[in-house]
């Protein structure tokens, strides 16, 4: 078995384009002016970087995501479908309820000779179906509410991705993507970070920008791009670039906020007004970044019912 999580295999992440399409992209962020934004994660990797020059620093800064891309790639094309996970979910579901009828139906001298091995097998007593037939024992307990577990997560999935019949549909069917949202544009907003500190409100999604014309340098030298694929990347430049920027002017706005607020009397009125501008510029933030990355929260508040076949 698979899993999202483990570490990605070497050569899926190494660059597979030419170097060329990487100098070409370490050119675009000169004269390597790279702005670093106070109290933010990267305060280490600046420290880290202090040995290198800032040309140095930016193909560092390119080959990063390059790798980060195909990273993305890789797990995007072996993770399971929807339905897959939907499916083994409910299939845990179902042994452990038939486990757990199984153990609550064993009789009193099953229930002894099991016990009798419980030391030695290193399980306490509890875990096990007592001999007086009084009840199933805390390992059922514990399943019961496993499979309890189990039944809320595929309700919230089913909620979440449209219900039992479109659960599955659609040309995004990987659950990577359907989870995370899809690569080119996860990938356009970590290159739009990268740009934009090297040079900050520059990032447009005109197709002559410098911006645009990074990117696709990126992906080629990431993955040695076809044609189609640079078509995608210029259609979610247009399509979320604009969001992208209005985000990351919400963030500032945010901080300034937050620098007030640490100042100010957290019984006064000037706190409660900041405190309600801090709350509605996150939500904006949310909202400009779920055309990049889906919006979490469920779409209705009940799982649609399950149509019958005619």
């Amino acid at each position: 078995m698979t899993s999202t999580f483990k570490p990605v295999p070497e050569k899926e992440i190494r660059p597979k384009g030419k170097q060329s399409a990487r100098d070409e992209a370490v050119r675009l962020l000169e004269p390597f002016a790279r702005v670093w934004e106070c109290g933010e994660p990267h305060d280490e990797f600046r420290r880290q970087t202090k040995e290198i020059t800032p040309r140095e620093l930016a193909q560092i800064e390119v080959e990063s995501l390059a790798e980060d891309l195909n990273s993305m790639l890789y797990r995007a094309r072996t993770s399971p479908r929807l339905k897959d996970v939907l499916a083994g979910l409910t299939q845990s579901r179902e042994l452990l309820l038939a486990a757990n009828s199984a153990l609550s139906s064993l009789d009193g001298w099953s229930r002894f000779h099991l016990a009798s091995r419980s030391e030695l097998a290193g399980i306490e007593a509890r875990w096990l179906p007592p001999l007086d037939c009084s009840g199933p024992g805390d390992f059922v307990g514990l399943s019961s509410r496993i499979a309890r577990q189990i039944d809320a997560t595929i309700d919230d999935m089913r909620i979440r991705f449209g219900g039992h019949d479109t659960a599955d549909r659609g040309g995004r069917n990987r659950y990577e993507e359907r989870f995370l949202g899809p690569v080119k544009g996860r990938f356009v907003k970590e290159a739009f970070e990268l740009f934009e500190a090297y040079h900050p409100g520059r990032a447009t999604s005109h197709a002559e920008s410098d911006f645009c014309e990074f990117v696709h340098h990126v992906y080629a030298y990431a993955t040695n791009v076809t044609k189609e694929d640079s078509v995608a990347i210029a259609y979610k430049l247009r399509e979320i670039v604009g969001r992208l920027r209005e985000a990351k002017k919400l963030r500032r706005e945010i901080r300034k906020i937050e620098e007030r607020m640490q100042v100010v009397s957290r019984y006064s009125i000037e706190y409660q007004v900041l405190h309600e501008a801090h709350k509605q510029k996150r939500k904006g933030v949310a909202a400009a970044n779920s055309k990049v990355v889906p919006n979490l929260a469920p779409r209705s508040k009940r799982v649609p019912a399950k149509k019958e076949a005619k």
